[in-house]
């Protein structure tokens, strides 16, 4: 829930006016994607102290996971992915 929380709240909070979410088994692990439409991220921001993806990160990485983004064409898709574990 976190994961979707912030990725999607992010892409709503810059502007997105499309939002795809893909949520996929990736091997042994889980991966969210939230796709959008919203301006470019600002040079220096991504994962710097403070905001939500250096926590989001710093959460994933407790699961062993990454957090990675790529911009083009106008979009921009953000990835979490993580080592699913049986709750």
């Amino acid at each position: 829930r976190l994961v979707l929380n912030d990725l999607v709240g992010n892409a709503l909070n810059a502007g997105a006016g499309d939002v795809h979410v893909t949520i996929a088994p990736d091997g042994p692990r889980v991966a969210v994607s939230v796709r959008d439409d919203a301006p470019p991220m600002a040079p220096g921001v991504w994962k710097t102290p403070g905001t939500s993806s250096a926590r989001l990160e710093a959460k994933l990485a407790e699961l062993s996971g990454t957090l990675t983004a790529a911009q083009r064409n106008g979009t921009k898709t953000v990835t979490a992915s993580w080592a699913a574990r049986a709750e």
